[in-house]
């Protein structure tokens, strides 16, 4: 990517990262115990989100999946992972991750490695998330073929979910509605102890109806989001992201570095990213290109909007899935394909040999009968 600005240094993330969306502007209206700081708070928001109306980070990932995260593999699977922990140690898998945003449009893509459960072992993992036009489509790598997914969907709440791109969404996103999915009617704010680096920590609380979450803020950086919280009904943090940041002319701040990590209702760790921006660009010219999706040759693409299902043939076209047609049938379909594609380009090769033929025929015997 041409980088505009400066450089800087799969479904898993849906599962989980949607536990990590904020509050939205209308959501913040009910009574503080310090309206002048809530509304000097509010302010600071709406200034990033207006100073950046687009924006692109690259990032690298690394993805670590506790030990039994997964839990374990079910009846079905292959004998040699049948009662396995999934997976069997905690492991690390590296992903490069890209981020773009435009008002309702965003692209999400994340090249890597994952941990199958099925095999219960690490295999590459290509995702692409799309949100444009009221229309949601993904494209995963599958561990056997392409898999696609349509959907009518005007929010891009999936695509602000990813803990990969929680950075820049909490500083630049934090008021947008598509960031909402606790229904909370005020904001609290405390002060803490300073820690680290941050000497001063303003936390805004919001309550909702299966616990609380926590936004820390620094007063001294214009409250930018340092550490998000969600804790749970019991007061046992459900998960948590801290964010590191750098000076911007632009934004006045933009994040570098965060960390996110999950735990299980009984506290133990499951999930944790470590994502380090490599570039990023700040409201750069962008088009529909970047947030088209063509699906591949080879891929299943499933629409919810119609609820069918089909497959990218190689002449292009869209072989339907019949009812009664499951993963079991897609073999077979693509070869059909293949065959009926080879036999009809030979039987075309051989039709124009013999019209060929024809025509040479006719003009030699034209020419003979004049002579």
């Amino acid at each position: 990517m041409v980088n505009h600005r400066q450089n800087a240094g799969s479904w898993l993330n849906v599962l989980f990262g949607v536990a990590f969306a904020v509050v939205t502007q209308g959501a913040v209206a009910g009574p503080s115990d310090q309206p002048g700081d809530e509304q000097a708070i509010l302010a600071a928001w709406r200034r990033r989100e207006e100073a950046v109306c687009s924006y692109r980070f690259e990032c690298m990932e690394e993805f670590t999946i506790a030990k039994g995260a997964l839990g374990t593999a079910n009846p079905g699977a292959p004998e040699s992972v049948t009662n396995a922990v999934i997976p069997p140690s905690d492991v690390t898998l590296p992903r490069v991750c890209t981020i773009v945003l435009h008002g309702e449009s965003g692209r999400f893509t994340s090249n890597g490695r994952n941990w199958s459960s099925s095999k219960n072992e690490a295999v590459i993992e290509n995702f692409v998330q799309v949100c444009h036009g009221g229309e949601r489509r993904e494209l995963a790598s599958g561990e056997e073929y392409p898999i696609g997914t349509v959907a009518k969907d005007a929010s891009i709440s999936r695509l602000l979910a990813w803990d990969a791109g929680m950075g820049p969404a909490l500083c630049f996103r934090i008021l947008s509605p598509d960031f909402q999915v606790f229904a909370v009617k005020a904001m609290a704010l405390r002060e803490v102890a300073s820690q680290g680096d941050q000497e001063a920590i303003t936390v805004a609380s919001f309550s909702h109806g299966h616990g609380h979450v926590d936004v820390w803020l620094d007063p001294l950086r214009d409250y930018i989001p340092t550490r998000y919280m969600v804790v749970g009904q019991s007061g046992a943090t459900a998960g948590s992201t801290d964010i590191t940041y750098t000076a911007d002319e632009i934004a006045g701040w933009v994040p570098t570095e965060w960390s996110s990590r999950h735990f299980s209702s009984k506290g133990v760790p499951t999930f944790a990213r470590h994502v380090k921006v490599t570039a990023f660009a700040l409201n750069e010219a962008l088009s529909d290109a970047d947030f088209s999706l063509d699906f591949p040759v080879g891929a299943w693409v499933n629409n919810s909007s119609d609820q069918t299902s089909y497959i990218v043939l190689p002449s292009g076209t869209h072989r339907v899935v019949q009812r009664g047609e499951s993963a079991a049938d897609y073999g077979r379909i693509m070869k059909s394909a293949t065959a009926w594609s080879v036999t009809t380009v030979a039987m075309l090769t051989l039709a124009a040999v013999g019209v060929f033929l024809v025509c040479w025929a006719v003009r030699r015997r034209f020419r003979v009968a004049r002579e």
